[in-house]
C-alpha cells in the first residue's frame, strides 16, 4: 500500500541541493555525504526485522542514520576541509533514515536496484544543479573563470535552486514517458 507522505519524504534531500549546491565543489561534496549517509543507512536498516512494529523500526533507522551520519561526516569534511554545509548534511541524514523507514522506497529482498537508483539519481542531481548553477551564475567551473559575465547570477539563491530541480524532475519525467510509449510500441509492433 503506497503511503501518502512518501511523496513528501522523498522531497527532503531536494531542500539540501536547493541550498548548497551552488558549486561543482559543494555538489560533490554533498553526493558524497549522501552517498555514505544513504547506502550504508539502508544496508544496516535492511538487517532491522520488518515484524518489529514500525513505530520501533523507525527509532531504530533513526539510530542507525545517526550512527552512520558521523563517520560519513568526518570523511566528506576530511576531502572538503574549506567547505561548511551548516544543517543540510544532517537534514539529509534524516531524509535518508525517514525514507529507510517506509517498506515501499526499498523493499525488503529488493535493496540493490532501489538503491543504485536513488544514489544514481540524487547525485546527478546535485552535480548537474551544482555545475549549472556555478557556470550560470559565477561563470566558473571548479573556481575556473569560463564566463567573464554570468549571465544569471540569480541562480545562487535557493528558490532559483529548487526551480532549477524541478525542471530537472519535468525533464526526466519527459524522458521516462517517451521511453515508456516507446517500449509500448516495440512490444506491439
Amino acid at each position: 500500500m503506497k503511503r501518502p507522505d512518501r511523496e513528501l519524504l522523498c522531497l527532503l534531500p531536494a531542500a539540501p541541493i536547493a541550498a548548497c549546491c551552488t558549486s561543482l565543489r559543494e555538489s560533490l561534496l554533498l553526493s558524497m555525504a549522501f552517498c555514505i549517509i544513504t547506502a550504508l543507512t539502508v544496508l544496516l536498516s535492511a538487517l532491522i526485522p520488518r515484524r518489529l512494529p514500525r513505530s520501533v523500526r523507525t527509532v531504530l533507522y533513526s539510530v542507525t542514520g545517526s550512527l552512520v551520519y558521523i563517520p560519513a561526516a568526518l570523511i566528506c569534511f576530511s576531502c572538503f576541509p574549506d567547505l561548511s554545509m551548516g544543517i543540510w548534511i544532517p537534514l539529509l541524514a534524516a531524509a535518508v533514515y525517514l525514507n529507510a523507514a517506509h517498506d515501499e522506497v526499498f523493499p525488503k529482498g529488493h535493496l540493490l536496484k532501489p538503491l543504485l537508483t536513488v544514489l544514481a539519481g540524487g547525485t546527478a542531481a546535485a552535480l548537474l544543479s551544482g555545475l549549472l548553477r556555478e557556470l550560470l551564475a559565477s561563470g566558473t567551473v571548479w573556481g575556473k573563470t569560463l564566463l567573464p559575465h554570468p549571465p544569471l547570477p540569480v541562480l545562487l539563491e535557493p528558490s532559483a535552486g529548487l526551480m532549477l530541480l524541478v525542471l530537472f524532475a519535468v525533464i526526466f519525467g519527459a524522458f521516462r514517458q517517451a521511453a515508456r510509449k516507446e517500449d509500448g510500441h516495440a512490444d506491439r509492433g
